[in-house]
């Protein structure tokens, strides 16, 4: 179980731009953060120490208050330095500094290890003699890393100033089991806290960072709706919906404001909330076939984990393959049309024709012209 605090960082704005087809501009990102805020992340990460993060940043100091912002600084880029400087000079709360932790890729960057030491140790001092209020450090490809050089990474930066440590599965290739043993070591070796990042390449970033979080962690990446680099980062909507009712963990989120804010990114980023997605997609609660239509009309607590209206979301019925005569009278009750006797079976029948044809539920005024079809050939016969 995870019975502590845990505080959640929001990246939709840094590392869900980073998906293939998603792009903000600056009034977007401080758009979105005003939601966020909103919604009662513990932390926005709106973007790199380079580009448009330092302008996000100025823009949100000048309209008001807003949770801590951070930006993220690549330790192994060229322009470190200037990045950590402009991060601190537009007023960011936190800056993380980005480190390589694999042998390869830092052999790839040309960096041995004892230099990679010395920019970790030289880029977390500049971040903390800037001023800012909090510096994380953070080694992408940690599940890849050799173990005891990740500790002396870590060690390296908490020495340095680093007020947190922050575990990445930067390509989302560790099981939750594996993961939870990578965690609770640093957490025992740290003594200062550890924040998680994954990636859903194997669909496994939520469980990872809950495991992650059960191993001691007491920060946590998310972003809305999944988005990120390749298949995504740790969907923001089931990692607080699990906290909270799996797990009783005490988090700042507003559920009843998930709905909101992902149907906001997605409008923003012209794409739909997948159907399915967790609490927030338009099936998340839907029925169609007989026995669960009654059920979830009667008690709906017995078919559903928990009431749509705490994400803000509702229940709904789709016709569809498998709906029979209650399904489809009790839709029809709902749009006000009137069917009853032979007519039913007909609009069943139809109803299961039009799935099998098009692959879909039944749209309401497919449904309503299925009926006025019915109504039709019911007075001639």
């Amino acid at each position: 179980m995870i019975d502590h605090r845990v505080r959640l960082c929001d990246v939709t704005l840094r590392d869900g731009e980073q998906a293939a087809d998603a792009a903000f501009t600056v009034a977007e990102k401080v758009a979105l953060a005003g939601l966020l805020g909103e919604l009662g992340v513990d932390q926005i990460q709106v973007g790199f120490g380079s580009g448009d993060g330092p302008e996000v940043v100025r823009r949100l100091r000048d309209n008001g208050s807003t949770p801590p912002l951070e930006l993220l600084c690549i330790g192994f880029g060229a322009d470190w330095q200037e990045q950590i400087e402009a991060a601190a000079d537009a007023g960011a709360d936190v800056v993380q500094v980005l480190m390589r932790s694999s042998g390869e890729l830092l052999s790839f960057l040309g960096l041995s290890r004892a230099e990679t030491l010395r920019r970790v140790g030289d880029a977390v001092s500049l971040a903390r003699a800037a001023g800012v209020h909090e510096v994380v450090f953070g080694t992408s490809f940690s599940t890849q890393a050799d173990r005891a050089f990740l500790a002396e990474l870590n060690e390296c930066a908490v020495v340095s100033g680093a007020d947190r440590i922050s575990i990445a599965d930067t390509i989302g290739v560790t099981s939750p089991a594996t993961f939870a043993e990578l965690v609770a070591g640093t957490v025992a070796e740290s003594a200062v806290p550890v924040g998680v990042h994954c990636h859903d390449d194997y669909g496994l970033a939520v469980a990872c960072t809950l495991a992650g979080l059960e191993a001691g962690a007491l920060w946590a990446d998310v972003s809305v709706l999944g988005i990120g680099e390749r298949c995504g980062n740790t969907a923001l909507e089931p990692t607080a919906l699990a906290l909270a009712h799996l797990h009783g963990s005490p988090t700042s989120i507003d559920l009843s404001r998930l709905h909101q804010i992902s149907s906001e990114v997605a409008r923003v980023l012209k794409r739909d909330v997948p159907a399915n997605h967790p609490g927030v997609g338009a099936h998340a609660f839907a029925q169609k076939l007989d026995l669960h239509v009654r059920v979830a009309a009667e008690r709906p607590e017995l078919f559903e984990p928990y009431d749509p209206q705490t994400v803000g979301n509702a229940r709904v019925i789709r016709l569809g393959k498998g709906s029979g005569p209650h399904a489809v009278i009790a839709r029809c009750h709902q749009l006000g049309l009137a069917v009853d006797g032979d007519r039913v079976d007909h609009v069943v029948q139809q109803v299961n024709a039009y799935a099998e044809q098009f692959k879909s539920w039944t749209p309401d005024d497919e449904l309503e012209r299925i009926v006025d079809a019915a109504s039709g050939r019911s007075s001639s016969s």
